[in-house]
């Protein structure tokens, strides 16, 4: 019975890292997508200013 306790308490801490990696693909995710949204802004402004 130790073991399933042994092997629990691994499952759990496999899963609090997936959720910890989740978490940081999800903000790094954001943060891409706001950068690339600033970077058409700024195109589409000198765009036309160029027109």
């Amino acid at each position: 019975m130790a073991a399933d306790g042994a092997g629990a308490a691994a499952f759990q801490s496999q899963i609090a890292a997936l959720t910890a990696m989740s978490a940081e693909a999800t903000e790094r995710s954001v943060m891409l997508r706001t950068v690339t949204t600033n970077l058409q802004t700024v195109k589409k402004v000198a765009d036309e200013r160029v027109q």
